[in-house]
């Protein structure tokens, strides 16, 4: 199979009850380097669970050990690796919106020339849905702003809330400059995302995955009883 990144599939694994079967990370030439062989079946593919969920039907699996396969993970350009306790693939996630990227983004600032009630700031940017973070994440983003008396600056605004902070300062009739907001072009290179196992977290620009050919059989489904 040919390695394909995580962002040109069409779902996420999700929970699939799995394991790791290799994990070897290393320096290299001062670059580390991450590879992750995770082994399951993804349950939730198989056409007749889909179908019984659509359908609000009771489901469930007998067993279905023969359709495991590996699926072998390679980090492009690794930042990060956290491992806590025990570690599986009971789930696979990959996260590209969350607070724990902001320090790997293109950061901006904006210049605020009149008064700026900032704690009405970070409620608005809470309260935003284009911002994944929650107040506490905001308020450590700006929070070091609030004793300024205008002019000052907001400093190292990532670009996942730059340009809803802008919205929200029109909103505020906060005068302010620059005014123009920032394209995906303003990004260096491929923005980064996490990808989130059992007690393991990796951040890197992507995620390649060499994703085997899954087998479902009709005998695997056998729904619990009522």
């Amino acid at each position: 199979m040919a390695l394909i990144s995580f962002r040109e599939l069409d779902h996420q694994f999700g929970h699939v009850d799995g394991e790791i079967k290799l994990l070897d990370a290393h320096y290299e030439d001062d670059k580390l380097e991450v590879k992750i062989v995770t082994r399951f079946y993804p349950w939730m593919e198989h056409p007749l669970f889909r179908k019984a969920v659509e359908n609000k039907e009771p489901w469930g699996f007998t067993d279905y050990s023969e359709g495991e396969r590996d699926m072998p993970i390679y980090a492009v350009n690794p930042v990060k690796l956290e491992m806590d306790g025990c570690v599986g693939a009971e789930d696979i996630w990959f996260i590209e919106d969350d607070p724990s990227l902001w320090p790997y983004q293109n950061a901006g600032s904006v210049f605020i020339n009149s008064p700026l009630d900032v704690s009405a700031l970070i409620d608005c940017l809470a309260a935003n849905e284009e911002v994944s973070g929650k107040r506490s994440d905001i308020e450590r983003l700006i929070g070091h702003c609030c004793a300024y008396d205008p002019p000052f600056k907001l400093s190292y605004l990532p670009f996942a809330a730059f340009n809803a902070a802008l919205d929200e300062l029109d909103r505020l009739e906060v005068e302010y400059y620059p005014k123009g907001k920032l394209t995906e072009k303003w990004q260096w290179g491929k923005p980064h995302a996490i990808l989130e196992l059992t007690g393991l977290t990796c951040i890197a620009q992507d995620f390649m995955l060499d994703v085997p050919e899954f087998e479902h059989r009709d005998e695997w489904f056998k729904p619990i009883e009522p």
